[in-house]
């Protein structure tokens, strides 16, 4: 999943000159908290509404603060999750996409939530959840265990538990009946230690768009 397949182009960027008062205006109107500033073609950062909002005379151009402005950018042939990762460290809520130095368009956190979930609109699903330690973690032989009773791994999700050294592994399963998946991984020693009510995904639908909402608020 490369970043061209979700590009937009909805909010303009901004220049050195624009006033601070003429960006905050655009973030009102475009309901965005950044914005991607250009001179000509050349890339010059993300700035953000708090920096703005900061300016001693909103009435100056937003050059005054372009030392504020963060230089991330992307290309439209990485990956997702590269894209993921760098809005998730840095709190940003918009990620400007280049071709070979050509402004392409900007990616959100809400479209990347959106073409993530994507999969999960195909098929009835079910979640379980596995504790374990990082050396005995096995994607493959959990994913065996699981295909020998008829499911199949859509994906999954690690992370470390705080209160050990553990990492708690959400999989991601197409069937919601995960009875006999449970019991065939319980057999081989792998610790679930949850499920999840998969009734609830079938809401997915209709709460999705209010959390795409609330995202670009």
């Amino acid at each position: 999943m490369k970043l061209k397949e979700i590009i937009k182009n909805n909010i303009p960027t901004i220049n050195q000159s624009t006033t601070g008062n003429m960006a905050l205006l655009i973030m009102e109107e475009y309901k965005s908290s950044h914005l991607i500033i250009l001179s000509d073609t050349e890339f010059k950062g993300i700035l953000n509404q708090e920096s703005i909002l900061d300016m001693d005379n909103l009435t100056k151009p937003v050059r005054s603060i372009i030392n504020h402005a963060k230089i991330l950018s992307l290309n439209t042939n990485d990956h997702i999750c590269v894209a993921l990762k760098i809005i998730s460290e840095h709190k940003i809520s918009i990620l400007p996409v280049f071709e070979e130095k050509r402004y392409c368009g900007y990616i959100t956190l809400a479209d990347l939530v959106y073409k993530i979930g994507q999969p999960y609109q195909l098929t009835e699903i079910g979640i379980l959840t596995i504790k374990c330690t990082l050396e005995d973690y096995s994607l493959s032989e959990i994913s065996r265990l699981i295909e020998q009773n008829e499911g199949k791994v859509i994906s999954s999700f690690a992370q470390i538990d705080t209160n050990s050294k553990n990492i708690l592994v959400d999989i991601i399963i197409d069937k919601k009946n995960l009875s006999r998946i449970i019991k065939s991984l319980t057999r081989f020693n792998w610790n679930v230690v949850e499920t999840y009510d998969t009734s609830l995904i079938e809401n997915l639908d209709n709460r999705f768009d209010s959390f795409l909402r609330y995202l670009n608020t």
